[in-house]
């Protein structure tokens, strides 16, 4: 298992700064079978997110969906002046969500589905 974001790193000042569902926000990868993952790549659970003190399991097909979504939102939400929380739904839970945490969402996504992949092509 390793830690994309190290949550447990986080210093008070960063802590105070943007908040704990900013600071606590992480994406814990499993250890990968690289056989049953070549077998189903996309079905395959890579990890879990942890936001907002929730744990959500997600598959390799995820990722790449959730990166999407949340690409394509960025724009919009940093075009908002006066909007201080959004919703966000990820797997059927709904996320009231600050800009900055969205950001840091995408990119713990982003970097999830980096890190799966070169675990499998490194075979850890």
């Amino acid at each position: 298992m390793s830690s994309i974001n190290n949550s447990a790193g986080v210093s008070d000042k960063f802590r105070l700064k943007y908040g704990n569902t900013w600071a606590d926000m992480d994406f814990i990868t499993e250890s990968m079978n690289t056989r049953l993952f070549r077998a189903q790549p996309m079905d395959y659970n890579v990890g879990t997110l942890h936001i907002a003190g929730q744990k959500i399991k997600f598959e390799f097909k995820d990722l790449f969906k959730y990166e999407t979504e949340l690409n394509n939102m960025l724009p919009i939400v940093y075009s908002e002046k006066n909007e201080k929380l959004f919703l966000v739904n990820i797997k059927g839970r709904d996320l009231q969500l600050q800009k900055h945490e969205i950001s840091r969402l995408y990119e713990t996504i982003r970097d999830a589905k980096i890190t799966v992949h070169s675990k499998y092509e490194l075979d850890i």
